[in-house]
């Protein structure tokens, strides 16, 4: 499996998907936001994704992001997604 370290890690290979549980669990993350766009959406990219994760953690999708995302479009994933 391909790693690359940064500010993040980014893990790529065939089949990469099937890690992405347990990032969420290495990380402390419960309950995970996906911020894509729609093609990623209307793809099945996302279906794969839902099959990948968990149960217990779920996910929330925000699909409105621009193909050059904007802070605008940060701002709007922020507020389609809070929680009170």
């Amino acid at each position: 499996m391909a790693t690359i370290g940064y500010l993040t890690t980014t893990q790529f290979d065939f089949g990469a998907i099937r890690l992405v549980s347990g990032e969420c669990q290495r990380l402390g993350i419960r309950h995970p936001l996906v911020v894509t766009d729609t093609g990623i959406r209307a793809s099945g990219l996302l279906d794969r994704l839902r099959e990948a994760l968990d149960p217990v953690l779920g996910f929330e999708v925000f699909d409105g992001t621009p193909p050059n995302p904007t802070e605008a479009a940060v701002l709007a994933a922020l507020v389609s997604n809070c929680v009170s």
